[in-house]
């Protein structure tokens, strides 16, 4: 039996660049300020983070509490559908029955023009109170 070779590609590995560094001087100061700065950044991200985690875990209580709240909603209205079943119906006399005015229209009485300006409906107003004081 023959066997066969198998053969490897061989991947060329990517040439290192190699280059000079490049050294900047910075003075002291500087170089506590952006220390400092950094450390800051650092601080106000964990923050964040925090923040996030919170609102996080305040949301997840939240939908908790609606889903309680929405059990609990569903129960009460099928306990009420059960009472409705179970409760006789009350027969109510007519007399005791209160008139709806829904279907009724309203009567108005007088309409004031809408053109009219505030100061001729000032005037007609006092010239009425002034008929009233006469009387």
């Amino acid at each position: 039996m023959k066997t066969k070779k198998v053969s490897k590609k061989v991947i060329p590995k990517k040439k290192q660049i190699t280059q000079n560094p490049l050294h900047i001087r910075i003075e002291y100061m500087e170089a506590v300020e952006s220390k400092r700065d950094l450390l800051s950044t650092e601080a106000n991200l964990i923050q964040i983070r925090q923040a996030i985690k919170k609102y996080q875990d305040l949301r997840i209580q939240e939908l908790r509490l609606k889903l309680k709240i929405q059990k609990a909603v569903k129960e009460v209205e099928s306990e009420i559908a059960h009472l409705e079943k179970i409760l006789p119906q009350i027969r109510i006399p007519r007399y005791l029955v209160e008139e709806t005015f829904d279907n009724k229209p309203l009567k108005i009485l007088s309409e004031s023009p809408r053109s009219q300006d505030l100061e001729s409906q000032l005037k007609e107003i006092q010239e009425k109170l002034r008929g009233l004081q006469r009387r």
